[in-house]
């Protein structure tokens, strides 16, 4: 059984280890794509406390008086820390993110994807096939995981010790033995380590591109398709209410929460601690005075879109905040190095006993 997992594991490896790198590279910088923002400039995200928070109409106009004629505001997120700045989301097409100063309505500064990120997205997602569709590039990233996942599980079956004595010693990394041995440990140990993670991220990559996988995936957790809800109000319907969104926001306690995202009609308070990242209590309220009409609870909330949820904590590393995110982080660079280690234990098997015949 394991000589055949062997192979298994082995041509799996050979033909998808670049396409596992670069899926795994990619997905890692993607990760932590806000993180770099944030840290990188510091003045963006945090503003001196002065007073009460500017009325959010007045906030609004200010900033779309920076932007082009036309562009809307999409959103606006909000912190019970008071001296973090708001983020003001403008909607397509003049995509980016807005951090302004909520006491004194001054633009910070702004957040649009730069020309790396979005090529390292086009990496992940469908590998620069530059098509509409992007049938190809999607397909080959998609059957690039199917064989990750076969390859991780198949390692995972021959790393494991016959006896539990033995577990340990499976799990060390030894230095000092020779390069080769090195290289060994580092492909199977860190493998290991990082595997579930890695399996994890897969799996919730397969739900979100094939349609027959994500179906039964889903009622394997007893979710079903959502009922249909009324459409809310538009981006274009709510006009110039942002006098709304401040009334809104004003009778909703933001010190239960880890933020607030007001937006179309409806404020999505998130709750704090780990687990699902999109968990939130929606509020919803009438567009032109600002009224609460309706409250879910997340506890409410229909199973499908607590799973979906899950699924996309799961695959981007926010079930934990900053530490799942850089764990997370850390096992999609393993994830591209095991090809890069595989590689150079496939070819010094094969090289070695070519060099003895030689000598002989």
């Amino acid at each position: 059984m394991k000589q055949f997992l062997r192979k298994v594991h082995l041509w799996l490896s050979v033909p998808f280890g670049v396409f596992i790198t670069l899926i795994c590279l990619t997905g890692g910088l993607l990760i932590i794509e806000k993180d770099l923002i944030r840290r990188g400039d510091s003045s963006l995200v945090y503003v001196k406390p002065e007073g009460e928070p500017m009325e959010m109409s007045l906030l609004c106009s200010k900033v779309l008086e920076t932007q082009p004629e036309g562009a809307k505001i999409s959103g606006v997120t909000i912190y019970p820390d008071p001296s973090k700045s708001y983020e003001v989301a403008i909607a397509p097409p003049y995509r980016k993110t807005i951090y302004v100063d909520l006491y004194r309505g001054e633009v910070l500064g702004a957040y649009e994807r730069s020309a790396f990120f979005t090529t390292v997205s086009l990496i992940h997602r469908r590998m620069l096939d530059s098509t509409k569709e992007a049938v190809v590039g999607k397909q080959v990233v998609g059957v690039t995981v199917w064989a990750f996942v076969f390859i991780l599980i198949s390692g995972i079956v021959l790393w494991w010790p016959s006896r539990w004595s033995r577990l340990g010693r499976s799990l060390k990394i030894r230095f000092g033995r020779g390069r080769r041995v090195l290289w060994y440990d580092l492909h199977v140990v860190l493998g290991v380590f990082a595997t579930l993670i890695l399996l994890g991220s897969a799996v919730t990559g397969l739900i979100w591109t094939y349609d027959w996988f994500e179906k039964p995936m889903y009622k394997l957790f007893g979710a079903s398709q959502p009922s249909e809800k009324p459409p809310h109000a538009s981006i274009q319907e709510i006009g110039d209410g942002y006098v709304a969104w401040g009334v809104a926001v004003k009778q909703i306690p933001l010190e239960k929460y880890a933020s607030l995202r007001v937006q179309k009609g409806v404020v999505k308070a998130s709750l704090t601690g780990w687990g699902n990242a999109r968990a939130t209590d929606d509020y919803r309220f009438d567009p032109v005075s600002g009224e609460l009409q309706e409250v879910t609870k997340y506890a409410d909330k229909e199973r499908y879109e607590k799973v979906s949820g899950w699924i996309s904590s799961i695959h981007l590393g926010r079930w934990g905040g900053t530490f799942s995110r850089l764990l997370t982080f850390l096992a999609m660079i393993i994830g591209a190095s095991l090809p890069i280690t595989g590689y150079y234990l496939w070819w010094k098997r094969i090289y070695r006993p070519r060099k003895k015949r030689e000598l002989c």
